[in-house]
């Protein structure tokens, strides 16, 4: 009888997730608190590659998958200098209140010719690297 219970349940839950379309939540990513450092260095290959390193902090233990998200630009900067946001998953479940480090690395194949530097964005800051 339990058997045959727990088949009627899963197969309820089976019918209502076809038809309410039940998924799993998606994660969105977030700016990370502040940004610490950024260096820059170009990959010797043909053609070349700038690798770009950021360190920076969020206000919670739990972020995950920190990454680099360049802007998208309809004309180039007129200052070279081009820009990306350091975002990240925040957590999902039970997290620390402290300042936690976050790190990611970036490698921009086929950059653009005009290009003098980086800006890192943060929610409380930026930081700047020339090339």
């Amino acid at each position: 009888m339990q058997g045959l219970f727990s088949r009627l349940l899963i197969n309820l839950f089976v019918d209502l997730n076809q038809i309410y379309k039940i998924s799993k939540p998606v994660i969105m990513t977030r700016k990370i608190l502040a940004v610490l450092d950024v260096r820059l260095a170009i990959e010797k290959s043909n053609p070349p590659n700038i690798f770009i390193v950021a360190r920076g902090e969020v206000n919670t233990t739990g972020w995950s998958d920190g990454q680099l998200v360049p802007f998208t630009y309809t004309t180039p900067p007129d200052d070279g200098i081009y820009e990306f946001d350091f975002v990240a998953k925040p957590p999902s479940g039970i997290f620390g209140q402290m300042i936690s480090p976050i790190n990611s690395e970036y490698v921009w194949h086929n950059f653009p010719n005009d290009v003098k530097g980086i800006r890192i964005y943060a929610s409380r800051n930026s930081i700047s690297s020339d090339l």
